[in-house]
């Protein structure tokens, strides 16, 4: 059996951004954006073994936070920043003793929440086209292990001003030092 048991973490955080424009030289100006993560985005860690899959979601993300984008024009960078903190107790895998596997492969006791914080992203976000794709790098931590990751973007603007950000990226539970599940009730 794969001792790594590969698993995928899936970010779907819709935002309310406002660009604004920071002082200096028409054309030069750096451009700030802030989102603020809205109550309904969701975190998803969708799991398989060579037995079965699984998917463990956190349905409601109830942390006040915000992101914050800056284009600084004059260096030609875009920094990209703000964490998401997650309870780990919070993932619901639709089966208690799926979920209680989950939560004790993840050391909730001892680490109760997992950090995602964005870095930095490729490429200017203000001209961004529905369904468009934008390379970042993030930090994951989980069980108190660090790790950085690119990550490919794909952002959604929506008629009503809302912009949704999509991410993924698998992983492997060895990566942060995690022995996988063997059991979890019996789907493993």
């Amino acid at each position: 059996m794969n001792q790594g048991k590969h698993f995928v973490l899936f970010i779907l955080l819709p935002f309310l951004g406002i660009f604004t424009d920071l002082p200096g030289q028409p054309g030069e100006r750096s451009r700030l954006l802030r989102w603020v993560v809205t109550k309904n985005s969701s975190i998803t860690v969708k799991g398989e073994s060579n037995v079965n899959k699984f998917q463990c979601v956190v349905t409601r993300y109830l942390q006040p936070d915000t992101l914050l984008y800056l284009h600084e024009k004059k260096l030609n960078k875009q920094l990209f920043r703000g964490t998401l903190s997650v309870d780990v107790v919070m993932f619901d895998c639709h089966n208690k003793y799926m979920t209680g596997d989950m939560r004790k492969t993840l050391k909730a006791e001892t680490y109760p929440r997992l950090h995602i914080s964005f870095l930095s992203l490729e490429h200017p976000m203000e001209h961004l086209h529905t369904n468009q794709s934008i390379p970042g790098l993030v930090e994951v931590t989980l069980a108190g292990v660090t790790k950085q990751f690119r990550l490919l973007f794909q952002f959604q603007l929506h008629e009503n001003g809302d912009m949704v950000m999509v991410g993924e990226h698998g992983f492997l539970f060895t990566d942060f030092g995690l022995v996988p599940p063997h059991k979890m009730a019996g789907m493993i």
